[in-house]
């Protein structure tokens, strides 16, 4: 039976779980910002781009690709 490609069996030693097929690593943002919103105390993930957390995130309507 053939190793999940994310399994131990199968990475290099040494090598870095959060390197993906191309060897370039995750992107993500500084760990331990909290949400902008006044007295929120969330904790944002390393791989939310925004200031706010989902619940205070400023709604913005989404209404799918735009086509020239």
């Amino acid at each position: 039976m053939a190793a999940h490609r994310h399994s131990p069996m199968n990475r290099e030693v040494g090598g870095n779980p959060l390197l993906g097929h191309s060897g370039r690593g995750v992107a993500g943002h500084p760990s331990g910002r909290v949400c902008a919103a006044p007295a929120c105390a969330t904790v944002l993930s390393m791989y939310n781009g925004s200031e706010f957390c989902s619940l205070h995130e400023p709604w913005i309507r989404r209404t799918g690709a735009i086509r020239p």
